[in-house]
């Protein structure tokens, strides 16, 4: 069958479960329409995570929050707006052993302007290769080990440091992909109910005895009782920033920052992640980001003419570049 994109997102028929009416448009975007009300239920805003962070902050303690900090755009527009909400930030950057120096430059001018302390941490290198090889055969991508080692150290620093929340710079499409898609497809659709079952799903996540856990050494149950005190907060949650609207900020009190010429064009922090992209495409058929940023679209983070934009084909991905990444991790 001819391949066919929806006119209102960019979902193809490639895509598993996708199809369009008569008109192009395909059926995610329909249940999102049907879902509305759902939807604007559990997203909220600023000022209510302003009273949120008040209300679980502790003078005795150093820090109100725990940035996971990439140092790419959306966790950067993240730190600024936390800094402005006069939040005590300490932020926690994962370096997976494929983030270029012009990052790591990017992260430090910013925590130096703002004045927060930035700590790196890390598996080792070839432990995290063995992660990525074993995501990219089985899923096509990179991102879950990296985000199962991030929250791993993440959980680490915050006991350690006596840290009451997390916040992770998930975007609203990445918030509904990887967390409410199956909730809300199965009933849940209570914004209470929806955090209950978040919170037994990354105890279940973090106890799991598998091989990745054993390469990425998680440790986040050690102390149990601290975990379960944790609070997790995905910041565009209550946030409805546009990409403009960071990139905007971005130029005005960051107009040092620069994305590094060494990363795809997806990722504004990450070396291995065109290989997930290329690696999904040629297994699958259809684009790794497709999905969530279909959920952008129509969550108005990004209008389609810039979702087309960022979602290259794979004759954009640097393919030589991959392949070197591909051979030096043994895939």
């Amino acid at each position: 069958m001819e391949e066919k994109m929806c006119l209102r997102c960019i979902l193809t028929t490639k895509v598993p479960g996708v199809t369009l009416d008569r008109n192009g448009i395909c059926n995610i975007c329909h249940k999102f329409d049907n879902n509305k009300d759902i939807y604007d239920n559990y997203f909220k805003t600023e000022n209510e995570l302003e009273k949120l962070l008040e209300k679980c902050s502790d003078a005795q303690l150093k820090y109100d929050v725990l940035l996971m900090y990439s140092g790419g755009k959306d966790s950067t527009y993240v730190l600024f707006r936390l800094m402005d909400m006069g939040i005590r930030v300490l932020a926690l950057t994962f370096d997976n052993g494929y983030i270029p120096q012009a990052c790591f430059n990017n992260i430090k001018e910013v925590c130096e302007n703002v004045g927060v302390d930035n700590i790196v941490v890390s598996v080792p290198k070839a432990k995290m290769d063995k992660v990525f090889v074993k995501n990219l055969r089985e899923d096509g991508s990179v991102c879950s080990g990296c985000f199962r080692g991030l929250t791993a150290r993440g959980v680490e620093v915050a006991v350690r440091e006596r840290i009451p929340i997390i916040i992770t710079g998930l975007s609203r499409g990445q918030i509904y992909d990887t967390k409410l898609h199956t909730l809300i497809s199965n009933g849940i659709t209570d914004p209470g109910e929806i955090d209950d079952y978040l919170l037994q799903f990354r105890e279940v996540y973090h106890s799991v005895n598998d091989e990745v856990s054993q390469l990425i050494d998680d440790r986040a149950l050690e102390d149990i009782e601290a975990f379960r005190k944790i609070q997790y907060v995905d910041f565009y949650r209550y946030s409805s920033a546009t990409k403009k609207d960071i990139v905007n900020l971005l130029e005005e009190r960051a107009p040092f920052w620069k994305k590094p010429d060494n990363v795809g064009g997806c990722s504004s922090n990450c070396m291995i992640n065109d290989v997930g992209i290329h690696v999904h495409l040629k297994k699958k058929g259809f684009h790794n980001y497709a999905i969530p940023t279909s959920w952008e679209i129509r969550f108005g983070h990004v209008s389609r003419e810039e979702a087309l934009r960022e979602i290259s084909p794979l004759s954009k991905v640097d393919v030589q570049r991959v392949e070197r990444i591909i051979q030096a991790i043994n895939l």
